[in-house]
């Protein structure tokens, strides 16, 4: 029901297929087994883009946990089509949104193909965007080894035994990313690579923030997240085992308008629903006025 009201509005706004210069598939080159990551879509246009669809695919040793459009863009990504509207025209680079896998032992790869651009112009351009894919390795798990040290009882002071009793390890994978960031009401597009992010905001003091870590050993501390103004900076430092440091920053806009939140999206559903409501009875009308003329006549 949610394709066919897309569908409905795109036909209703008279789309074009438009030339656009590219489409970016980013992905992490290599990810640790059983953890969750994200592939990061991008898209660049000569002109304005109301509208855009593609397939995606990805290796059965996926699994795949959501698709999240960017503020911009109203719709879904389910069954493997992402379909969407953009709130406003937009041009230029700009973000689509983030594809959530989880990996398994297994490398994988994931691609795009059948993308198509669409805008509202009268004027109709070839449309020119090549598939993408990109491949995720899987890092080969360490385990640590160790030799047990013999009891103390059977110790004797040798040469023999000082060799029996030396510790073999190997060293151990340690990661001070993070593979999300959760924050209550609004959409982070988040790409663990990425380490600085800009967030419009309502008239908040203090956000409800969820760091998300790809190494479940790491600790993580959130710094300014109080008495937020625009302008204010929240850092979240990421700390591993071996005390390796990582640092995500974001960077917050305050404005008088209510920026665009997860709750807007009911309010657009409803309004295409209204519309559709609004032609199926203009359609029942015209229905009837016929049936009435053929009765008179």
């Amino acid at each position: 029901m949610k394709k066919a009201l897309l569908l409905l509005l795109v036909l209703l706004t008279n789309p074009y297929l438009v030339y656009a210069t590219d489409i970016n598939l980013e992905c992490p080159s290599e990810v640790s087994p059983n953890s969750e990551f994200t592939c990061k879509l991008t898209g660049s246009s000569d002109y304005a883009v109301s509208g855009v669809e593609m397939n995606y695919n990805y290796s059965n040793s996926l699994s795949l946990l959501s698709f999240i459009p960017t503020s911009e863009w109203f719709g879904d990504g389910e069954n493997k089509q992402i379909s969407l509207i953009s709130k406003n025209e937009v041009n230029g680079k700009f973000d689509i949104g983030i594809l959530k896998f989880k990996s398994s032992n297994q490398t994988a790869t994931v691609s795009l193909d059948n993308v198509k651009f669409y805008d509202t112009t009268n004027e109709a351009k070839d449309h020119s965007v090549e598939s993408t894919y990109k491949s995720v390795k899987i890092k080969e798990k360490i385990v640590p080894t160790i030799t047990p040290k013999p009891s103390s009882s059977s110790q004797i002071p040798s040469s023999e035994n000082n060799e029996s009793s030396n510790v073999s390890t190997e060293e151990i994978v340690t990661s001070t990313y993070l593979t999300d960031i959760i924050i209550e009401n609004y959409n982070l597009i988040f790409y663990k690579e990425t380490y600085e992010y800009e967030l419009d905001i309502a008239d908040e003091n203090k956000l409800n923030i969820t760091p998300i870590l790809e190494d479940k050993s790491s600790t993580y501390k959130i710094i300014g997240n109080e008495k937020l103004v625009d302008g204010s900076i929240i850092k979240i430092n990421i700390v591993s085992q071996d005390n390796e440091e990582k640092t995500y920053i974001i960077k917050i806009h305050k404005s008088k308008q209510e920026p665009s939140r997860l709750q807007n999206g009911k309010f657009k559903i409803g309004f295409i629903a209204i519309i559709g409501l609004l032609i199926i009875c203009n359609i029942v009308r015209i229905v009837l006025k016929a049936v009435r003329r053929d009765r008179d006549e």
